[in-house]
């Protein structure tokens, strides 16, 4: 009956604790986990599994059909070039590059207003339009400016397309924009890579479709989000991709079809021009963090992420599973249990990643904050409930106003473990009406409860608000001093005997009573246990009695040795 009755209180009390973290888990999920305080965690949790998922993954498929030419720092040393270069090296640059006929050449450059050399202008026109398969870059400015490329340029070449990259609140990249609208042009303009990609597919830019949630070319489809945008699939650092320097296109002769039917990307990487960029994958230039969204695309590989409902589900078994494991665990497996938890979501979410599904993965640590915290704030409440209906239930001694002997066993016993938790002190006083019997006896049981009421109304006005008095049975009563040594509650004893002995009880009858004390502390008397401190002050109650009463005796290890031959 026993063993059943114990089940039943683990079920309820687990189930309370399952409760608990399921809101919790509800809470974050649906409310937490979209505030700006979480942002940057969560952000910060995705790149460490970006950087797990790039070190045990192995190469993507496709690499080979991107090259990165390279604006770099020995590029600027070996053409012997200040910035910014004439125009006549980029017409250079695409001549030598047309002539291996790749898919594609874009350019991570924007070529906007009238070149110093004016024949700079129609030189790279010509080699634009004789390659016939050359885009450029345009931006838009931070007033919302659509910054295009010069006119002749842009109409010699195959088209044009905007660079802006938005930064998360951490001022990563690990967006980018697709679609933005001009407010000139009054029409909706592509990214520069997107366009890229429609024509390595064989799709003419005018047939890119944007419906609201998709971008389409030809058979790909394209995933956005409202504002147009998509995550990178990061999958490689720089050193990674094929990236061949600027002066070595135009100094060295290439193998012919090294660039053939390849999608060649021209841009900046050296840190002087600016367009180097925080990413999950570390400081990456502009030129390889449009490689690697190219290569997402190419392979069809878009970034998922699992329904809403399906993840809270996950999540609601994570949290269950920690709530199961490790309820009435001890601390160290505590943590063990939590930290292999936590491991195993890791894992599966690493599982997910390889098929580039991603879901909240700062979401473990923060539902175990989360339940923790419920569960405390529970667990705090649910005490004060039980003080309260212990309070209302028998708190208080119905005659003479004081604490009852069920209370101060709790007390007590709360009292010491905080004392020992804070290492301070802590005395407890016992004291006895001296010859309450007689008193009885001569004046009746009235006039003797009319006493014990007075004495407590003394000792309630003569104790501090920390200091709690209890009716311990009978005409015994106590004292609980916080924060007091021994020292202190020995004066504080005397100060009551006193205030007791000259004080005139029952009224008209004059009567005069004294009581004796028996004072034991926390540290000094090496009392550890709440039976233990009420021992030695009742030990020290009784010499009191024995040597003559109305005097206050303090605990001293030899009055236990004495009780003891005493009793023997």
């Amino acid at each position: 009956m026993k063993k059943l009755k114990a089940l039943s209180i683990y079920q309820s009390e687990l189930l309370k604790s399952v409760c608990i973290v399921l809101v919790a888990s509800a809470i974050y999920f649906f409310f937490l986990s979209n505030i700006k305080i979480f942002t940057v965690p969560k952000l910060k949790a995705q790149d460490l599994m970006t950087r797990l998922a790039h070190a045990i993954s192995p190469p993507p498929k496709n690499i080979d059909k991107i090259v990165v030419i390279s604006v770099d720092d020995e590029s600027f040393k070996l053409l012997n070039k200040k910035w910014p270069w004439r125009r006549l090296m980029f017409a250079y640059l695409i001549d030598k590059l047309a002539a291996d006929k790749p898919k594609v050449i874009s350019l991570d450059f924007s070529f906007i207003g009238k070149s110093d050399i004016e024949d700079d202008d129609r030189i790279i026109s010509e080699a634009f339009f004789d390659s016939g398969n050359v885009l450029s870059a345009s931006y838009f400015s931070h007033d919302g400016q659509y910054m295009k490329p010069l006119e002749k340029i842009a109409d010699n070449s195959l088209g044009y397309g905007f660079i802006n990259k938005p930064r998360d609140a951490d001022f990563y990249v690990r967006r980018a924009r697709s679609v933005l609208f001009s407010k000139e042009d009054k029409a909706i303009d592509y990214s520069l890579i997107l366009k890229t990609f429609a024509v390595f597919k064989g799709a003419p830019l005018e047939d890119i479709k944007y419906d609201g949630k998709n971008i389409i070319i030809k058979d790909a489809i394209i995933p956005v989000d409202k504002e147009g945008s998509y995550p990178i699939d990061f999958r490689l650092r720089f050193n990674e991709f094929k990236v061949i320097p600027f002066w070595q296109i135009i100094k060295v002769d290439f193998p012919p079809g090294t660039f053939k039917d390849k999608i060649v990307l021209v841009g900046p990487t050296n840190e002087i021009l600016h367009d180097v960029h925080n990413t999950p994958l570390g400081l990456m230039p502009g030129a390889i963090i449009n490689a690697n969204e190219l290569l997402m695309l190419v392979n069809n590989n878009f970034v998922k992420y699992l329904p809403k409902w399906l993840e809270f589900f996950l999540l609601c078994v994570f949290v269950v599973s920690i709530a199961i494991l490790t309820y009435r665990a001890i601390k160290p497996r505590i943590l063990f249990k939590v930290i292999g938890a936590v491991v195993v979501f890791w894992e599966f979410g690493l599982f997910l990643y390889s098929y580039n599904i991603r879901l909240d993965y700062f979401a473990p640590v923060a539902l175990i904050v989360a339940s923790y915290l419920g569960i405390s704030i529970y667990k705090y409440f649910h005490l004060i409930v039980q003080n309260i209906a212990l309070k209302t239930e028998a708190i208080t001694d119905e005659l003479t106003g004081l604490y009852a002997y069920r209370y101060f066993v709790l007390r007590l016993h709360s009292e010491l473990e905080r004392a020992k938790r804070y290492n301070v002190n802590l005395s407890l006083v016992m004291m006895d009406i001296d010859h309450f019997k007689k008193i009885n006896d001569t004046y009746g049981h009235e006039t003797g409860n009319i006493i014990l009421k007075q004495v407590s109304e003394i000792l309630k006005d003569n104790t501090r608000k920390a200091d709690i008095v209890f009716r311990y049975g009978g005409e015994e009563l106590c004292i609980l001093l916080t924060h007091t040594t021994k020292e202190g509650a020995f004066s504080y004893s005397e100060k009551i005997r006193k205030a007791i002995e000259e004080f005139s009880f029952a009224g008209n009858k004059a009567i005069k009573v004294t009581l004796s004390f028996g004072v034991a502390a926390y540290p000094e008397d090496n009392v550890y246990s709440g039976k233990e401190i009420i021992n030695a002050a009742d030990i020290a109650l009784y010499q009191a009695k024995e040597t003559g009463r109305n005097r206050v005796v303090l605990y001293e290890p030899r009055l236990l040795a004495k009780a003891k031959t005493k009793t023997l």
